[in-house]
């Protein structure tokens, strides 16, 4: 595991601490689409907290950003996953998409302490989905 408590902190500045006063007593989801890249053009990453409530599915935080730097993108999802843990809830799953960034999807869930379930078959088995213990 990468010790990321340096980094941390620093990006505290970007996620509001009491984001998850948001969150009700929905079953919570977390998208992670990484992006590797800083380029004009390139997509930025993704990180989208769903919670579902009844049959809406609600996004509660949105957080995109670019950066090549790997440590800086796990640690923005080390941070979620914190402030999570610290609310009292737990996400049932975190899907990451790993189109062009397999290597790099494999450690986010190793680091995150996820446990691949299942390779999606749509598209091209390129998702994957992962129960966070």
């Amino acid at each position: 595991m990468i010790d990321l408590s340096a980094i941390k902190p620093r990006l505290r500045v970007l996620v509001a601490p009491d984001w998850t006063a948001r969150l009700g007593f929905g079953k919570i989801g977390i998208g992670y689409d990484q992006a590797t890249t800083e380029n004009e053009l390139s997509n930025p990453a993704c990180i989208t907290v769903t919670e579902r409530e009844g049959a809406l599915f609600c996004q509660r935080l949105i957080i995109r950003f670019k950066s090549a730097n790997y440590k800086l993108r796990l640690a923005m999802l080390e941070l979620i996953l914190d402030d999570l843990a610290a609310a009292g809830k737990r996400a049932r799953r975190l899907v990451i998409d790993a189109t062009s960034e397999q290597g790099a999807a494999q450690q986010a869930a190793d680091q995150s302490g996820a446990e691949f379930l299942s390779n999606s078959t749509w598209p091209a088995r390129t998702s994957k989905t992962a129960r966070a213990k």
